[in-house]
């Protein structure tokens, strides 16, 4: 069975008594015109805030970027590192004995830093145990921009654990670098990445 629909049609007279309550309720109207004393905008005074323009504007700081790097996380970040390249000389050692260049084998990872990290590096000389200096890194980093700090550190430490585990990697055989990898897992979550 169809169904067929019927379509309601407006009643005049409805809509002419909608239109004159409208008219009669003035609902359009600015009913308020009389307080507000020619039209102007006006609040109470417990919604105003008071400026004080007599001395110079109160400037606030605006942190933009990433949250600052202080001294603690630095020292992590840089111990971090450090435990990474002291499995990396543990593993050189344990492959080519303990007269082995462990020191070279670092300090050429981080003289063959990216331009982007020059600026962590850049004097910083690997120990004779393969360490980085944390106080020369601090320097260099603290020499930079607030916002570029947390970056530098990251990235540069980053790209050079990077690059020495993946130098040391093509150096060890096997089942050394399979210690070394299970010694340095998870370096990324400890450096705070």
């Amino acid at each position: 069975m169809d169904t067929i629909g019927f379509v309601k049609q407006p009643n005049h007279d409805t809509a002419k008594q909608d239109a004159d309550d409208l008219a009669s309720r003035n609902v359009f109207a600015d009913h308020e015109e009389a307080a507000r004393e020619g039209g102007e905008f006006q609040s109470p005074s417990h919604h105003l805030d008071r400026v004080n323009l007599s001395g110079p504007p109160a400037s606030r700081p605006s942190h933009f970027g990433a949250p600052r790097l202080d001294d603690e996380q630095l020292q992590r970040k840089v111990l971090v590192c450090n435990e990474l390249l002291q499995a990396v000389a543990d593993a050189i050692a344990q492959v080519h004995g303990f007269g082995s260049p462990v020191q070279d084998w670092i300090q050429q990872s981080i003289d063959c830093a990216p331009p982007a990290h020059a600026a962590l590096f850049g004097g910083v000389q690997a120990t004779p145990a393969g360490k980085l200096d944390a106080t020369s890194i601090a320097n260099n980093v603290r020499c930079r921009p607030l916002t570029e700090q947390r970056r530098l550190i990251n990235d540069g430490l980053l790209d050079l654990m990077e690059g020495l585990l993946s130098r040391t990697a093509d150096a060890l055989p096997e089942d050394i670098l399979d210690q070394l990898l299970i010694r340095t897992a998870g370096y990324r979550k400890r450096l705070g990445l």
